[in-house]
């Protein structure tokens, strides 16, 4: 993902921001623009278009019934803090929580969806070594997507991958290692 990405994703954002001037088009031009950011390690950049993205979606929903894509709002603004750095954890992990909260309310509590919010979740919780609550995430993800995809698919594979890191990670804790 290039400069001309960026350039282009810049250009369509403008002219949804001059015909519409704001609104559900304009956040999704926004989340666009932020996605290629986010995909060149912009994090810093991406996050200010997540937030607005999240904004208007706040503004148009339900009080106490948010709109599903505020799901993945909060999903991009906890990935772009993750990446920022330690600092911005637990930021990171109230969006993770949100994003969670939303796909359960919405989807399901064995949708695949719950299964990628509750795996983004405990990779965040093995950065911050918190292996225990990762564990309980992580083995929960890894059942539902066993259940809904297989445990041959690719996303099976990678979180069945994250339970046996963190069963090392439990093993050298307990170690005092």
């Amino acid at each position: 993902v290039g400069a001309a990405a960026v350039e282009l994703g810049k250009a369509k954002l403008e002219l949804l921001q001059a015909k519409f001037m704001g609104g559900l088009k304009v956040a999704a031009g926004g989340v666009e623009l932020g996605e290629v950011y986010k995909k060149q390690g912009r994090y810093a950049d991406a996050l200010p278009l997540f937030q607005a993205a999240l904004a208007v979606h706040e503004e148009a929903s339900d009080v106490g019934s948010p709109l599903p894509q505020m799901a993945a709002d909060h999903n991009n603004i906890a990935a772009c803090l993750k990446n920022m750095g330690h600092r911005r954890f637990e930021e990171a992990e109230m969006h993770y929580k949100h994003a969670l909260r939303i796909r359960e309310h919405h989807l399901g509590p064995g949708h695949a969806d719950v299964a990628t919010a509750k795996h983004n979740l405990a990779t965040l919780m093995q950065t911050m070594h918190r292996f225990k609550e990762a564990m309980v995430l992580a083995t929960s993800a890894l059942e539902i997507r066993k259940v809904q995809m297989g445990a041959e698919h690719a996303t099976t594979v990678v979180t069945q991958g994250l339970v046996d890191h963190l069963k090392k990670d439990l093993l050298r804790e307990s170690l005092g290692g």
